[in-house]
């Protein structure tokens, strides 16, 4: 089974999500990705949260559950500490910003990050998050 973990992060003006588009695309999705051998679910949030928005995490997430999809397990994880919340919105920015990997990165509403490629996919992660955040 494939195993990846995603980082939702809420901007608590503006009730978007932050949002990282996919290589070759300018389709957003959540923060995250495929988990390494031998990594736990909670490390490669972490790892891939740094990665794609650039920054470090410094306080703990809170994990909201993991999604199957066929032959696709998705940790969840959301970024509720205040000060990382302000770090992230400080750092990008409201215009976004673009990673060297060609990632772009900026908070997106919910109905950008279903109307990609992944919309089935997202739109499963998404109601996961509503129903642990409301």
């Amino acid at each position: 089974m494939k195993q990846s973990s995603v980082v939702v992060l809420i901007n608590p003006d503006t009730g978007q999500c932050l949002g990282a588009t996919r290589r070759g695309t300018n389709s957003f999705g959540l923060v995250g990705g495929k988990k390494d051998d031998n990594e736990a679910p909670h490390d490669a949030a972490f790892r891939e949260f740094k990665e794609e928005v650039g920054i470090e995490l410094i306080h703990e997430m809170d994990f909201l559950g993991t999604m199957i999809d066929g032959e696709h397990e998705v940790s969840i994880y959301f970024v509720f500490h205040p000060i990382d919340v302000l770090r992230v919105i400080t750092w990008i920015g409201k215009e976004g910003r673009s990673i060297e990997w060609g990632i772009h990165v900026k908070f997106v509403p919910y109905s950008e990050l279903i109307a990609g490629p992944f919309t089935e996919f997202n739109i499963k992660l998404i109601d996961i998050i509503f129903k642990h955040l409301i």
